[in-house]
């Protein structure tokens, strides 16, 4: 299924196409589905979590893995003192970052703040702007104020 394996687009429909004419059953049970959930041409690119593109999960299972069979008491003990430790060297490393935040998550919102720089903004109506993406990909963006506690509430409402 040449579908759920596109990596673009317009991969994507002309994959579906191809699907309509050999199987039109499947197409149409697939055409009920959003895309986002099975089409790896409609995945977000970016992580919403950096525990996920840690695997943190993953890293402590692989750190705890002598003490799991032990006893009770001691594999409790183990993995207590394998957090204290861990801490502890987080703590001591922290001291050489330059920023209130790992480097990392520093990194991540420098890229972040590119994509702004890659967005033309064209007014379209009143509080309404048609944004386009360098690499393509248009918005529809209504700005809308409020005011809260004395001072301006920008909102934004996006459509594709």
């Amino acid at each position: 299924m040449g579908c759920s394996k596109s990596y673009y687009c317009a991969w994507w429909e002309a994959e579906m196409e191809k699907m309509k004419n050999e199987d039109e059953e499947a197409w149409k049970w697939l055409k009920k589905r959003l895309a986002n959930n099975w089409s790896r041409s409609h995945f977000e690119s970016h992580f919403k979590c950096d525990i996920l593109l840690n695997n943190l999960c993953e890293s402590f299972n692989a750190a705890i893995l002598d003490a799991r069979d032990k006893i009770i008491l001691s594999c409790l003990e183990r993995i207590r003192l394998y957090v204290i430790l861990r801490m502890a060297s987080r703590r001591s490393a922290s001291k050489n970052w330059r920023y209130s935040f790992r480097p990392r998550i520093f990194k991540i919102i420098e890229k972040n703040k590119l994509g702004p720089s890659q967005c033309i903004r064209r007014l379209a109506g009143e509080k309404l702007y048609q944004v386009s993406h360098i690499y393509g990909g248009e918005f529809a963006v209504e700005q809308r104020h409020a005011l809260v506690g004395g001072g301006i509430y920008v909102e934004y409402h996006v459509s594709m």
